[in-house]
């Protein structure tokens, strides 16, 4: 046996390259009018039209399939499959923009404005699923051991990967043996992709009213409202999930709605535009310049960001429940960040310019920013209250029949990632009060990166869900 042993090890396999083609045109056209009033109020009025054109993203040898519920996979190229969905070509996104000196001194300023801009997906988002099928050849291997001895036992068994039903505890990595066997092939039933004719960019309304006033020479302040509307943003569905009180053991893929026609295929993604997000902010600054050589800026932003997904380029945090609706997955994005606080300034050294090369200036900028949702730092009380305060309330709303925890440990205070304070004790009481949460309650081991402690941690957390 050769280290290290895995419990789980799995591989996508292809052998063909992909050429991906997409197309992107973008026209612009701008204008800008002044007008002044007779008492030398001043308006200034900017807009325009941006026009994209996007292309749906294809491949040079048509390696791409699309799912039909009446035909099944259907490459790109054959069955009438000329593009895996229509070109987007109604994306006009108008902007204006508008200022007013209200005053007519010159020391007093009013803007507002508004665009309307679309995001063209990424090849990224849809190169895993539509462009890597089992049609083209695409398929993972994976082996998933239940060891009953430890790693190092005398009695450790690797498996066999040319014949993996002999058995085995762990998947060894041995001379002169390919880990996945000689000729790894995929065995159904296989996860697919999806995507519907009608699949478009999303776009962003973006606006903002701002409020500058020189308070007195090289002195101003500015008020800020700014926010923006995300719709129609990348989402994926599970277009074959059981439906909610489907038995849990058996054959659980026979009460998928396609089972029948479809056997071979298990989870079927699809691509969707039913993301949506909300941004709105007010930002406050205050800019001095110019005194005995300081310049310094103060700037404070208080901001909330809600969305159904935060991978909307991505599509990470996809929902794949049945029955499907986006809206339960609202809340805070995962760049929300409530309190943005910095300061940023210089000074010009005296006689610097001798030096060469112009002016010598030493500058430095601080930032503070509240957590996301805790700041770093915080141990057992601060985790403790959150989920008395916020988990709870959620879940006995939901009242969940099963909850599966996500056991991770990288807030432990020797965690070398998290930052945070938690002890092997807090971690125990979250895991007790998590056992009244559910009439069944079961953990995975997710994160946890010091290994000399994550096995107390584990213990900790058995002992927890072991009262009652």
């Amino acid at each position: 046996m050769f280290p290290p042993p895995y419990v789980i090890a799995s591989v996508a396999l292809d052998e063909d390259p992909r050429v991906f083609l997409t197309t992107n045109i973008v026209g612009d056209g701008a204008d800008e009018v002044v007008v002044g009033t007779p008492v030398h109020v001043q308006f200034e009025e900017d807009g325009g039209i941006w026009y994209p054109l996007f292309t749906p993203t294809g491949e040079r040898n048509n390696l791409a399939t699309n799912f039909f519920p009446d035909r099944g996979l259907v490459q790109l190229g054959t069955g009438g499959l000329d593009q895996l969905y229509k070109a987007d070509k109604n994306n006009f996104g108008p902007r204006a923009g508008l200022a007013w000196d209200p005053t007519g001194d010159g020391k007093t300023s009013v803007r507002a404005g508004y665009a309307l801009t679309y995001d063209n997906t990424p090849i990224g988002v849809v190169h895993p699923g539509l462009f890597s099928t089992p049609t083209l050849g695409v398929f993972r291997v994976s082996f998933s051991q239940q060891p009953a001895v430890l790693p190092d036992s005398p009695s450790a068994k690797c498996l066999d990967p040319n014949n993996s039903t002999a058995g085995g505890d762990y998947v060894c990595l041995q001379s002169g043996v390919p880990v996945f066997g000689s000729s790894p092939t995929g065995v159904p039933p296989f996860n697919i992709f999806q995507v519907p004719d009608d699949f478009h960019s999303g776009y962003y309304h973006y606006f903002h009213a701002t409020f500058q006033r020189e308070l007195f020479c090289n002195n101003s302040v500015t008020v800020s409202y700014v926010g923006s509307r995300g719709k129609d943003l990348v989402w994926r569905t599970e277009t074959n999930a059981a439906p909610l009180g489907s038995p849990t053991t058996g054959n659980t893929d026979s009460f998928r709605p396609y089972f029948k026609t479809f056997p071979q295929y298990r989870s079927i993604i699809e691509f969707t535009n039913d993301s949506k997000s909300w941004y709105d902010s007010v930002q406050l600054s205050y800019r001095q310049n110019q005194w005995h050589g300081i310049n310094s800026q103060y700037n404070y932003t208080l901001s909330n960001c809600q969305d159904y997904n935060s991978g909307n380029r991505d599509t990470t945090g996809s929902q794949l429940q049945s029955p499907y609706d986006p809206a339960n997955s609202k809340g805070p994005c995962n760049f929300d960040v409530r309190h943005n606080f910095n300061i940023g300034g210089s000074y010009a050294v005296p006689g610097g310019e001798k030096l060469g090369g112009g002016s010598l200036q030493i500058g430095t900028v601080l930032t503070a920013l509240s957590g996301r949702p805790l700041n770093p730092g915080v141990g057992d009380d601060v985790y403790l209250a959150a989920f008395h305060e916020k988990v709870l309330p959620e879940l006995d709303l939901f009242k969940p029949e099963v909850l599966l925890i996500s056991a991770g440990f990288d807030a432990h205070a020797d965690d070398p990632l998290a930052m945070m304070e938690v002890t092997g004790l807090g971690f125990r009481e979250m895991a007790r009060r998590a056992t009244g949460l559910a009439p069944r309650v079961a953990a995975v081991l997710e994160g946890g990166y010091n290994l000399e402690t994550l096995p107390g941690l584990v213990h900790a957390t058995l002992d927890g869900f072991s009262k009652t």
